[in-house]
């Protein structure tokens, strides 16, 4: 079935791809880790929530791995509780998988540059 184009609420057909859609992530390895992460997308509610901390890194960062990264059974890879340890995880390793979310996440390598500079205090 196709949702109507006339402005009629979407099929149930339409809103179970819409909740599978959701679950559709991409493999990203961390070799320093040992470890392949499922990366999915944020949602627009998670997106909203994590804006309001876009100029705390401590706090943004983990908020967005702990949004998108998943373990190869589907079960997050991180919880809140990870929040303080990804907070002091090496930039060098965290960053790529940083980046890699947020470009699933459908920002751009503009909106990623004025992102970290302004987590740095830029301008």
């Amino acid at each position: 079935k196709k949702a109507a184009s006339n402005g009629n609420a979407p099929t149930g057909d339409l809103r179970d791809r819409i909740r599978e859609s959701a679950l559709q992530g991409s493999p990203f390895e961390v070799k320093a880790w040992g470890v392949t992460f499922d990366v999915r997308s944020l949602s627009i509610e998670d997106k909203d929530r994590l804006s309001d901390q876009s100029d705390d890194l401590k706090a943004f960062v983990p908020g967005v791995l702990i949004a998108t990264c998943f373990d190869q059974s589907g079960e997050p890879a991180f919880t809140e509780a990870d929040s303080e340890l990804l907070a002091k995880a090496p930039a060098g390793i965290v960053e790529p998988l940083l980046l890699h979310a947020l470009r699933k996440s459908g920002m751009s390598d503009d909106d990623l540059a004025e992102a970290i500079d302004e987590g740095k205090g830029g301008s």
